[in-house]
């Protein structure tokens, strides 16, 4: 299984991360990747900024990974997963913090993402069970951001949302601060209408930017500014928000 933590969203989650990578400035950076054991507590082999070393050679900012890498890399991951026997299937909704940090994670990944709001708790639990039920199938599993809105929760602008209640296509602003309601489904509705929900979903999958300075470039322009949960220490981020102000 794939764990993306929050890093510097949770100060919890951050604690884990030191203990599993500190990079040159012993504090915690902005990526670290590593193969973990079934239990979360040992690392196979070694953490690191990326996976480089599953692929062969140094990975620097700007330089592409080649199919040949990516094949690699993918076969790595089966060799380890061999290696380990499930004991049960996956039935828990992968989700983020909030809707306001899997807005951003969707507009990262170029992705949509299905937001519910639902304020009676058996309806919630209902359509929570039905959408874990769709995200690990095969055509489905990493295509689209899922995330339940707590019932107090203060949402992110979400263009077409108003008060209404149900299942929510939202389409990430460029930014992943705001968002766009395509397309949405009832609170009662069946299995069938959430099913087709998340197939649109995955129609909206799309590329993220690749010009990455150009895209800070805009965000500057637009005044798009995001303040982190817990300070950055990573001294790259740093140094960048500093030229950027």
């Amino acid at each position: 299984m794939c764990v993306r933590l929050a890093t510097y969203e949770s100060q919890s989650e951050a604690d884990v991360l030191l203990g599993v990578f500190r990079g040159r400035s012993g504090q915690l950076e902005n990526t670290t990747f590593a193969l973990m054991d079934p239990g979360g507590t040992r690392v196979l082999g070694q953490a690191g900024r990326g996976p480089a070393f599953l692929v062969g050679g140094a990975r620097g900012p700007g330089q592409a990974t080649s199919a040949a890498e990516v094949a690699r890399f993918a076969a790595r991951l089966n060799e380890v997963a061999g290696q380990y026997k499930p004991r049960a299937e996956i039935t828990a909704l992968p989700q983020a913090l909030d809707v306001r940090r899997a807005l951003v994670v969707a507009a990262c990944d170029g992705q949509a993402v299905l937001v519910v709001r639902i304020q009676d708790a058996k309806q919630r639990d209902a359509v929570t069970k039905a959408l874990a039920a769709l995200v690990w199938r095969d055509d489905l599993r990493g295509r689209f951001q899922v995330q339940v809105a707590r019932p107090d929760e203060e949402l992110p602008a979400l263009e077409g949302l108003g008060t209404k209640q149900g299942v929510f296509l939202v389409k990430p602003g460029a930014f992943g601060i705001d968002g766009e309601v395509l397309a949405s489904v009832a609170p009662q509705a069946p299995a069938s209408s959430l099913e087709a929900l998340a197939r649109r979903a995955v129609r909206e999958d799309h590329a993220s930017p690749t010009d990455r300075r150009r895209h800070i470039q805009a965000g500057r322009a637009a005044g798009a500014t995001w303040e982190s949960e817990i300070p950055v220490t990573d001294p790259g981020a740093q140094q960048a928000r500093e030229r950027g102000r």
